[in-house]
C-alpha cells in the first residue's frame, strides 16, 4: 500500500508529491550537518604531504637554477608526476578529493598559494636572468617550499571551518 508518493519501505517514490514535516526535515538537516562534520574530520592531511608538495614546487623552481633545459623539463615531470602520486594518495587514505578551485575561504587560500608561487617564480626568473643574481632560483625554490607548507594547512585548516560551518 501507498500513500503521498511514499512506498511501504519508507523511500520517496516522487519527492514532489512529499511534503516533509517539520520533525522530518529537521532531522535530515541534523543528518547532513553531521555528515559534514564526519567529512570534516576525515580530512586530515597527513603530516608529510605539503612538504612533499612543497619540496616538488621548490624543486621545479631551484631546477632552474643549472640553467639547463633538459634539467628543467625532467623537473617538471617530476613535479607532475609527482603531484598525481599526491592526489592519488591524498584520495587512497581519506576516500575523497577536494579541488582548491572552489568557493570560500579555502579557495581564497588556493588563490593565495598559486598567486604566491607565480610571483615567487617570476622574482626568481627576473633576479637570476635578467639581473643576474646567483642562487635566485636556489632562494626562491626555498620561498617556495616554505610557501606551500604554511598555506597548505591554512587550506585544510579553511576547509574543515567551511564544512563544519556550512548548513
Amino acid at each position: 500500500m501507498e500513500s503521498h508518493g511514499v512506498s511501504e519501505s519508507g523511500s520517496a517514490r516522487d519527492i514532489g508529491q512529499h511534503k516533509a514535516t517539520p520533525d522530518e526535515a529537521s532531522r535530515a538537516l541534523a543528518t547532513v550537518e553531521l555528515t559534514r562534520a564526519q567529512l570534516a574530520d576525515r580530512l586530515v592531511t597527513p603530516v608529510w604531504y605539503h612538504p612533499t608538495l612543497g619540496l616538488l614546487a621548490g624543486g621545479l623552481i631551484a631546477s632552474a637554477e643549472l640553467d639547463n633545459l633538459a634539467l628543467f623539463l625532467s623537473a617538471l615531470l617530476i613535479y607532475a608526476v609527482g603531484c598525481g602520486v599526491l592526489v592519488s594518495s591524498y584520495r587512497q587514505l581519506t576516500g575523497v578529493w577536494v579541488s582548491g578551485l572552489r568557493r570560500g575561504p579555502a579557495g581564497r587560500v588556493s588563490v593565495l598559494l598559486l598567486g604566491a608561487l607565480y610571483v615567487i617564480a617570476g622574482l626568481s626568473a627576473v633576479s637570476g636572468l635578467a639581473l643576474g643574481i646567483p642562487g635566485s632560483f636556489v632562494i626562491g625554490g626555498a620561498a617556495a617550499f616554505v610557501a606551500v607548507v604554511m598555506l597548505g594547512r591554512r587550506f585544510d585548516e579553511a576547509l574543515r571551518r567551511e564544512l563544519r560551518a556550512a548548513g
